[in-house]
């Protein structure tokens, strides 16, 4: 995966890209220790069953193009959360969902 791979196709807007970049150099400012520690709790288990997760109103958006997360891998989850309410959108990518549909997103957060 190529870096901004995930980006293609997102938006028409010319500063996402340069956002996203900007943001990347942002959290690797003080090094790579943070990422691999971030990646390294994804690995290993959480302490607790997804199924034990209670919370009344969850939600969850995910890109069927996304090439960074796996939507298999989102559909799983989606399943395992008790009171999930996921939404898939075949069209999107792993950032696509958060700048195509940031009303929807932000509207299910308000009635939370």
């Amino acid at each position: 995966v190529k870096m901004g791979q995930g980006l293609q196709g997102t938006t028409n807007d010319p500063d996402v890209p340069k956002l996203y970049i900007r943001e990347t150099v942002e959290a690797f400012r003080q090094g790579s220790r943070g990422a691999t520690y971030d990646a390294s709790l994804f690995a290993r288990p959480w302490g607790f069953d997804l199924e034990e997760v209670t919370f009344e109103n969850m939600h969850l958006w995910h890109g069927e193009r996304d090439v960074h997360v796996p939507v298999e891998m989102a559909r799983v989850i989606a399943t395992k959360l008790p009171q999930c309410q996921a939404r898939f959108f075949a069209d999107e990518d792993h950032m696509a969902v958060v700048f195509n549909h940031l009303e929807e997103v932000l509207k299910a957060m308000r009635q939370n």
